[in-house]
């Protein structure tokens, strides 16, 4: 590992600075501390500083691509052809390669930070700014006829965060994104597809109301949840969009737009119910009406930003992070292309870059034929008409996508507790039963004679008056 950040650090340094190295053993100033430039690294570089220098695009950046993922093990072996041909590869007029050797030279420098060593920040946004330059490059992002002709349907967005309060937020929870540094170690065992679907509930729709961010949010914590074996894929497992938009846990920006990180963050603090629980989404902020014995909250143990900095992180970067931690929650440029994609195309670049859409990443496919190499999939939030069935092809980097990537992690949680059986109330007596008219008549009848054979003239005379109101009663009747 050491000499891989050693060859690392190096091929970082502009060329006209490598150039001036009186002697191989000469260090470079790296901050607080300082990294020797090897013998076979400086001449070389030297030696491409002669050669090239005059040639690079980039002016007075001139820094040289450095080591690929591919070439790590190699380098850690002391063998260095390879190296050399794709360095040297990235000063001609080769976007693609120049591209991928960039990206993988910003992996370098932010692992080798990681790991210890003192990289002066400046060097890596100035490796930040080169990537970016090479990965945009008209080359990369040539438009194609990959929107429905003549459509022009316009979805509701609701991404709602200024630059500065991204860069904010992102310095916050910064600390975070260690605990990624370490899977990029395996970042050259990453499969060329991957698809994580299964692990999502079924699409929804947001309707007219600006809420992308609330659906990004609650998507990936669902996910996060049916990892952690809390929830199920299916539509009675979802988690409700509308107790955050009616604001259960606190102020948001409802149907007038907000981030993603709001969901994450009320989820962590205190979860969010199941819809069947709460109620249907109903596309408006309203009063919150939920109550603590109503049922459980599910909530995430973490979450993160993908990137080092804030904007849009690496590619490589984005898969580590979805093969750890499950559907990726980012935000994108959805313009009038983007809105009426045609289904079963790969989106391009159509060069918007007004962020204003949160979405998530479900799976990648590498795609040499691609121009930037391959394409996400990702899951919106539009309804299963648009797009493929409500999921979008785009190629890595097209209208920014993934910017701000962010992570959630959820543990198992104990099932909630059923509720005591209320007791059963006590049954009523069953009252006597009535006697039937036949049972009525009889006992008239046993009463009359014993009053009768009594001999007694009064109880006689009361036994024929009663016969008598009788026989009246029945003979009106009849």
């Amino acid at each position: 590992m050491k000499r891989f950040l050693i060859f690392a650090t190096a091929c970082l340094l502009p060329l006209s600075l490598l150039a001036q190295q009186p002697t191989p053993a000469t260090p470079c100033d790296c901050a607080k501390g300082q990294v020797a430039v090897s013998q076979d690294a400086a001449d070389f570089v030297t030696a491409v500083a002669a050669g090239f220098g005059t040639r690079t695009p980039l002016g007075p950046y001139r820094l040289v691509a450095m080591v690929t993922r591919e070439h790590r093990s190699e380098l850690l072996a002391g063998k260095t052809d390879a190296y050399k041909a794709d360095l040297t590869a990235v000063l001609t007029p080769n976007p693609q390669r120049a591209c991928r050797i960039a990206t993988a030279a910003v992996i370098g420098l932010e692992m080798a930070q990681a790991f210890g060593a003192q990289i002066p920040a400046s060097v890596i946004q100035e490796a930040i700014v080169l990537q970016k330059q090479l990965c945009s490059t008209p080359a990369l992002v040539t438009p194609e006829a990959q929107a429905i002709p003549g459509a022009t349907k316009h979805y509701a967005t609701g991404r709602k965060s200024t630059p500065e309060q991204d860069k904010a937020r992102h310095a916050k929870y910064a600390p975070r994104f260690a605990r990624l540094m370490a899977l990029w170690a395996n970042a050259a065992n990453l499969p060329a597809n991957y698809d994580c679907r299964k692990v999502c509930t079924p699409i929804k729709d947001q309707s007219s109301c600006g809420s992308c961010w609330d659906f990004s949010g609650t998507c990936i914590v669902e996910s996060a949840n049916i990892l952690a074996g809390n929830l199920t894929a299916s539509t009675s497992a979802q988690l409700s969009e509308q107790y955050t938009l009616d604001a259960c846990d606190g102020y948001n920006g409802g149907c007038g737009g907000d981030d993603n990180t709001t969901v994450l963050m009320d989820a962590k603090a205190g979860g969010l119910p199941l819809t069947s629980l709460y109620g249907p989404y109903q596309g408006t902020s309203e009063r919150c009406h939920w109550t603590t014995n109503q049922g459980a909250l599910y909530k995430i143990a973490d979450w993160g930003y993908v990137g080092a900095q804030d904007g849009v992180p690496l590619v490589s970067a984005i898969k580590a992070a979805m093969m750890q931690y499950g559907p990726i929650g980012c935000a994108v440029a959805a313009d009038n292309s983007f809105m009426n994609y045609r289904p079963g195309t790969v989106f391009r670049d159509s060069g918007s870059r007004n962020i204003d859409h949160d979405v998530v990443l479900v799976g990648w496919q590498d795609d040499a034929t691609r121009p930037t190499g391959g394409y996400w999939i990702m899951r919106n939030s539009w309804g299963t008409s648009w797009g493929n069935a409500g999921y979008m092809n785009i190629d890595y980097g097209a209208n920014q996508i993934g910017y701000e990537a962010v992570w959630n992690t959820a543990v198992n949680q104990p099932a909630p507790p059923t509720p005591p059986t209320p007791p059963t109330p006590p049954v009523p007596p069953t009252p006597p039963p009535q006697p039937t008219p036949s049972h009525r008549t009889f006992d008239l009848q046993q009463k009359a004679f014993h009053l009768w054979e009594s001999g007694d003239p009064k109880q006689q005379d009361k036994v024929n008056r009663a016969i008598k109101a009788a026989e009246d009663v029945l003979n009106n009747a009849g």
